[in-house]
């Protein structure tokens, strides 16, 4: 159970911000096809559910991509503050990590 569990994190990325850009790459692509969906003509009378359910879809992609955003956002916040009483689950991501190697090695 934990070699699947690790497998599925190590898909997802250990970090969170990483994770939701990921999502948030997809929902959008995801968005966009549903956005040209109702331009493609089709009988009106049996491509009325399926005009609402891709609505539907992009409503909710929407809603996650703003709370993604939201959080991508407290994120960068959390990172840039470093460690406060508000943001006590601080760590330094991968992202910060490769920045660091790149300030030290072509910098500097």
């Amino acid at each position: 159970m934990s070699i699947q569990l690790n497998k599925f994190r190590n898909f997802l990325g250990a970090n969170p911000i990483i994770l939701v850009m990921k999502v948030a790459l997809i929902g959008s692509f995801i968005w966009l096809i549903t956005m040209f969906i109702p331009i493609i003509d089709f009988e009106i009378v049996q491509f009325t559910r399926l005009l609402q359910l891709f609505e539907a879809l992009r409503n909710i992609i929407t809603f996650v991509l703003v709370m993604g955003l939201s959080y991508l956002w407290l994120g960068l916040v959390k990172a840039s503050v470093g460690m406060f009483s508000w943001a006590p689950y601080y760590e330094q991501s991968s992202l910060d990590q490769l920045g660091n190697q790149i300030y030290n090695n072509v910098i500097a």
